[in-house]
């Protein structure tokens, strides 16, 4: 799955968090997580920053969002100077 995505599916999001999809299009329907419909489709869709602050403030690990988001390798040096 492409985490560096803006806009993710129900789809999408189980699978982040290990849970059907049927869970998070529940979370949609109880308004515990923010989602909208594009008209004339029945996906619903939750931008990443929501994402983010729902998983956050349920005390459930972000996984691949917390993956830095620019594309490029980091390097962690350590000296033992």
């Amino acid at each position: 799955m492409n985490t560096k995505k803006q806009v993710f599916t129900t789809g999408d999001i189980a699978k982040l968090c290990s849970v059907a999809s049927r869970t998070v299009t529940l979370w949609c329907d109880k308004g515990l997580l923010q989602c909208y419909r594009i008209p004339g489709s029945r996906h619903r869709h939750v931008p990443r920053d929501v994402l983010v602050r729902f998983l956050t403030e349920n005390g459930m690990p972000l996984g691949e969002l917390e993956a830095s988001g620019d594309g490029r390798p980091h390097i962690l040096v350590v000296s033992a100077d």
